[in-house]
């Protein structure tokens, strides 16, 4: 995988519920966490891993506002429950 695939858009992905749509888009953040995450471990170069961290900043503030959101919907998953990211 190329550090610039991250950046690609994602095909739109037709779903029927607000139910379906957090929980689909909460597998691809997870998703993208981890790509983001193994970018780490191939780059040393000072400007990739500032825009790695900022990536990874941004993915888990939306992480956070899906699980909010889905605990305000009562929309209830196991991926949701379980913890996505460990803060340092």
């Amino acid at each position: 995988m190329y550090i610039l695939d991250l950046f690609k858009r994602q095909k739109p992905v037709i779903v029927k519920s607000d139910k379906e749509k957090i929980c689909i888009e909460i597998s691809m953040l997870e998703q993208k966490l981890q790509n983001v995450r193994s970018c780490f471990e191939l780059t040393v170069d000072n400007d990739i891993i500032e825009a790695l961290i900022y990536e990874e900043n941004s993915i888990i503030s939306r992480l956070s506002q899906l699980r909010k959101l889905a605990k305000e919907k009562n929309i209830k998953a196991d991926f949701i429950d379980r913890q996505y990211y460990n803060k340092i």
